[in-house]
């Protein structure tokens, strides 16, 4: 397995293709672990970007102001798409494994790594900063 090192510098190129199948496999590892990781915030743009999509669609996901109560409160684990259609990773609150209401992408969390993290989630979130620049 490869060191997410070559992604913690912000001059690397980062190949879109080859960071969306390494997040995918990150997705993997820790859904696999049933680890509740500790939820890192939601970036400000993500969040006037779900709260606007909830005002123009009522009902049909749970208010973001909601899950982000939840996240806090109960830490978040990630879910690879249940259909089993797309490659997708989502990140749920601990106690839930509503992908349609309850979901979010890891593109959406802050991408500051913190002491606290797990190794595969402080790479997951190297290689999303990466993608950002």
């Amino acid at each position: 397995m490869e060191s997410f090192e070559r992604f913690n510098t912000p001059r690397v190129s980062v190949d879109r293709r080859e960071a969306t199948v390494r997040i995918l496999e990150l997705g993997r590892e820790l859904y696999e672990s049933e680890q509740v990781c500790k939820w890192p915030g939601l970036k400000p743009s993500a969040y006037q970007s779900l709260k606007k999509d909830e005002e123009e669609f009522p009902g049909f996901v749970t208010p973001i102001d909601e899950l982000i109560e939840r996240f806090e409160a109960e830490g978040m684990t990630f879910i690879i798409d249940p259909s089993g259609k797309n490659q997708e990773v989502f990140v749920v609150p601990a106690s839930s494994d509503n992908v349609q209401m309850e979901s979010l992408f890891p593109r959406h969390l802050q991408t500051q790594i913190t002491a606290y993290m797990d190794g595969s989630l402080a790479e997951m979130m190297t290689i999303l900063s990466a993608l950002e620049h």
